[in-house]
């Protein structure tokens, strides 16, 4: 299971994009990737329709979530992340680094 969730900030730590920081748009579980924004981008050849002019389109493309950690909000470096569970049984996310909860 991974710890990561839609708008959480995330650095990439391999890859072309070794370092750069940016925000999930989409984690996608089943297949164990994440789409991060303006990271990973590819080019997309589009003809053109009624609604678009086509031409090349760059966008986001999936990658693995192995490839990312969460970035600790207090020391803005990259984190593991764990859960502890509160006496009302309800579980919050916590910076291993910081100690402190990620939103």
């Amino acid at each position: 299971m991974k710890r990561l969730r839609k708008g959480d900030t995330v650095q990439i730590m391999v890859g072309k994009d070794k370092g750069k920081t940016g925000e999930i748009l989409r984690v996608i579980p089943d297949k164990k990737k994440v789409i991060v924004q303006k990271l990973n981008l590819i080019k997309r050849h589009t003809k053109p329709t009624q609604q678009s002019q086509g031409g090349i389109i760059e966008r986001p493309a999936p990658m693995n979530w192995d490839k990312v950690m969460v970035v600790c909000s207090e020391t803005s470096k990259p984190t593991r992340v764990k859960y502890e569970v509160l006496e009302n049984k309800s579980k919050i996310r916590k910076s291993v680094r910081s100690n402190k909860i990620i939103n």
